[in-house]
């Protein structure tokens, strides 16, 4: 159809602002209506004749459609209406023209020689105008034949994309992705796996994960396996098979409708994972699992699990924060146990003792202050039924701000402070949050905990005492089977008002451990361990093909490896070592004893290994073994002669330094091999296990001591006490030191005589200790060290100490036994002097 007549006053707005057009008195039927006009030879066209002229307003008719004009010898098609709307746009950009001469005149300059006016797009930039200017000249070309087609106009990069015409071509493209089995779907996504990435892009997707110039990746993963190994010891022994299940599940799994519309931040607050999606080739979204949990709980739906230990150590991806980027990678250790129902509490109580013996075991955590906090789903639920608060929108808004607040490092808040930050959350007032947290206050024992929530028991609502009822009692039935199978004391606290990853462990108890590491000077507890119960996302899991199986209880624990890897970077532990020894032949002649001496490091079972690359210096070298944490550099020379480079900071040796951080000696090979040896067996850390007890799988054995490891009879306890303690206190002391210390002894070597000192002080001061003595100062720097510590509290305590520990630092004592410093018998708080 041909408009003819398109002007200002025949185009209108409607209530939604959408453009109409109106007055279709004077328009007509393009020739050719049974076929595409516009796929016709224009040779063809022009041949037509009888189509009607002068129709129309006269400043916005075409060209073509005045008679007697150069161009009145064509057919007109509806490129005349792209000339008129060419016309209207020149006005829509312009100032308003009165109607008169000076209208005119401006109108018939852009008609007859597509001249526009000095001060045409003043308010536009200079790229801006000059485009329309472009776009207006073409419309408004006088020969029709070098006029665009409205095809053309559409498709062209002058013409933005209408957001009308956008929503259409969406619906077109939703209802072509809908229809799987078509050629167009087809073609769609060949389309996506055909588009190559931009070499900038390529280079951009994992340039940040892959910068590591000084190693610190390198050693960051040597931990990683220190841990996981220590870690797979622990899970043996209880019993725990290792599991690792598959990394991508449907989307829809990952990505449900609680995370969709919720921004990025707060879904990593509230304990969601943005996945990591991924479209696979047959048209699918797939993502991978933001926990190594999912997959697991895939696993038991299809297998018809009733019972299972296991554990999993691996990866998880996530979505990267900037689009186009590798996906953010992180290590954690999922345990899980799945149950009969009935055997509930049994269960709960087994992964309340793992946590215990995981804080036992762990190299990173020994002799860190742990606190077990428990909670309970339903005692929180109880809790804001009681404040009105039982919608599940605001209850899952709750639980996701107290998760934020629960896990991580985090400084102790006010209860103003975290009633705030609740009302915002949840949406409610500040009166009810500052109840609700009143409420939620943590009690030191379970008949605190049961004494406040005396008022919820006896509710004469059933959805307020119900929920309580059912907490107290699964809570009280924990107790008693953790009193079974951990008879020593543990600090746990009671948490109503604890929350952990509310999307999946919202069933019941709940746990979480934290340790308290110093930092800056202050004790900070941070977050280890935790996990809960998870029967409705283990339920949510099976499909109606599943077989069908009792009621099942299912626990779970999480590990945060990288918190304990920021334990150990906080409390500055040295870096675990693969390689104990390094070899560099300064010449080709030396290539050959160097691969014998090699050889008869391994065969005394200390790992080496050549250096095949090119130094100019040894400096070059002593950068590559301080970065990968190798203690000893040695270099040998075509006349057999060994310069030897031995760490001192990593050895803990008491020579002194003479080239950097390393003490640097002229020896032969023979001697060379002595000395690493001595050293070695001397060395007061046990650095990594034996081959033989690395390559052993689930034995008990693993975890008894060896008899190359230290006794409780290398243990000298000294009482620096300003009050000497009575003989009944000296033996309860001692066997409180020694039961503390006994996974501590066996880091030692058997020939280490370990010193410990019982002292008055407080943690924080044996952390400035800790912070200002070295064990190879002399008996006047350690006097020195002492003298700042005592111009504040505690004077005499710390007097006593130092007296006592003076002794150890004289000059005629040589054997830099390692020093351990217990402070007062409540704390049970203790540092190591290396």
């Amino acid at each position: 159809m041909i408009h003819r007549d398109i002007k200002p006053v025949n185009i209108f707005l409607d209530a939604n602002m959408s453009v109409k057009i109106g007055d279709f008195g004077l328009a007509t039927l393009e020739l050719f209506s049974k076929a595409d006009n516009e796929q016709v030879d224009p040779s063809v066209i022009n041949n037509i004749s009888g189509q009607t002229k002068d129709i129309g307003t006269g400043l916005y008719i075409a060209p073509e459609v005045v008679n007697n004009s150069a161009y009145s010898k064509k057919t007109y098609d509806s490129r005349c209406d792209v000339y008129s709307v060419g016309v209207v746009l020149f006005e829509m950009f312009y100032r308003p023209l009165p109607l008169g001469m000076e209208r005119l005149e401006i109108l018939q300059h852009l008609r007859n020689g597509q001249i526009f006016p000095d001060d045409f797009g003043e308010n536009l930039s200079k790229i801006a105008k000059e485009r329309l200017k472009k776009l207006i000249s073409w419309m408004t070309n006088l020969n029709p034949e070098d006029r665009p087609k409205i095809r053309d106009l559409l498709e062209h990069e002058l013409v933005p994309f209408f957001e009308s015409e956008e929503s259409d071509f969406q619906k077109k493209h939703k209802e072509n992705l809908r229809n799987r089995n078509t050629k167009l779907y087809q073609h769609i996504l060949s389309g996506f796996f055909s588009l190559e990435m931009p070499s900038a892009a390529d280079y951009l997707y994992d340039n940040v994960i892959i910068q590591d110039p000084d190693f610190l990746e390198v050693r960051r993963q040597e931990a990683i396996s220190q841990i996981a190994e220590e870690l797979k010891v622990v899970f043996h022994l209880h019993g725990f098979y290792e599991l690792n299940n598959h990394i991508f599940t449907p989307a829809h799994l990952t990505h449900n409708s609680q995370t969709k519309s919720r921004p990025f931040a707060v879904l990593e607050q509230a304990g969601f994972v943005v996945p990591f999606a991924v479209l696979e080739q047959a048209g699918f979204v797939v993502s991978a699992c933001p926990d190594l949990r999912t997959n697991f709980a895939r696993y038991c739906a299809r297998n018809a699990v009733e019972y299972m230990k296991r554990f999993s150590i691996g990866k998880i991806l996530s979505a990267a924060d900037c689009p186009g980027t590798h996906p953010t990678e992180r290590v954690e250790c999922a345990a899980d146990i799945v149950a009969p129902l009935s055997a509930s509490s049994k269960v709960a109580a087994e992964m309340i003792f793992m946590i215990v013996e995981l804080q036992k075991n762990l190299r990173i955590l020994s002799g860190l202050k742990q606190t077990i906090r428990l909670g309970h789903s339903r005692l929180l639920e109880s809790i804001c039924a009681n404040h009105g608060c039982s919608d599940s929108t605001t209850m899952r808004q709750i639980r996701d701000c107290l998760h934020s607040m629960t896990t991580g490092i985090s400084k102790k808040r006010s209860a103003e402070d975290k009633a705030y930050c609740l009302g915002i959350a949840a949406e409610i007032s500040q009166s009810t949050a500052m109840a609700i947290v009143k409420m939620i206050e943590p009690a030191d024992t379970f008949e605190e905990l049961k004494s406040r929530m005396q008022k919820l028991l006896k509710h004469k609502s059933k959805e307020v005492s119900d929920p309580a009822k059912i907490a107290i009692d699964e809570i009280y039935q924990l107790l008693t089977e953790l009193s079974v199978l951990v008879p020593d004391k543990v600090s746990v606290e009671f948490d109503p008002g604890l929350a952990y990853r509310p999307n999946m462990f919202s069933d019941g108890l709940l746990y979480l451990s934290q340790v308290a590491i110093p930092m800056k000077g202050v004790m900070k507890k941070t977050f280890v361990f935790g996990g809960g119960r998870y029967d409705s996302f283990l339920f949510c899991e099976r499909h109606m093909k599943d077989a069908i199986v009792s009621p099942l209880a299912a626990y779970g624990l999480n590990i945060s490896i990288e918190s304990l890897l920021g334990i150990q970077q906080a409390l500055e532990l040295p870096p675990p070592s693969v390689c104990r020894a390094l070899i560099y032949a300064l010449s080709p002649a030396a290539e050959k004893e160097a691969v014998e001496f090699v050889k008869e490091l391994r065969q005394s079972g200390i790992s080496s290994s050549i250096y095949h690359g090119f130094a100019s210096a040894a400096d070059a070298l002593l950068a590559y073994c301080k970065a990968t944490a190798i203690p000893y550099l040695l270099t040998i020379s075509s006349d057999h002669k060994v310069v030897f480079y031995e760490d001192i900071n990593l050895t803990k040796s008491s020579k002194r330094a003479t080239y950097g951080d390393y003490a640097q000696s002229k020896m032969s090979k023979e001697d060379a091999l002595k000395v690493i040896a001595n050293t070695e067996n001397q060395s007061p850390m046990v650095n990594a296990p034996p081959i033989h007890e690395s390559v052993a799988s689930v034995e008990p054995t693993r975890l008894s001591l060896p008899p190359s490891m230290a006794s409780f009879g290398n243990i000298s306890v000294t009482f620096a006490m300003v009050d000497k303690p009575t003989h009944n206190g000296k033996k309860r002391m001692e066997s409180q030191v020694r039961a503390v210390l006994q996974e501590v002894v066996q880091n030692f070597n058997s020939k280490t005589k370990l010193e410990v000192f019982v002292c008055d002080l407080q943690p924080e001061l044996l952390l400035q200790i800790i912070g200002a003595v070295n064990r190879r100062f002399n008996d006047e720097e350690l006097i020195a060290a002492f003298l700042p510590l005592m111009a504040g509290r505690q004077k005499r305590e710390l007097e006593s100490l130092k007296d006592h520990l003076l002794p150890l630092f004289s000059g005629n004592n040589s054997t830099m036994n390692p020093i351990i410093l217990w402070s007062r018998p409540v704390d049970s708080y203790y540092k190591v002097i290396m």
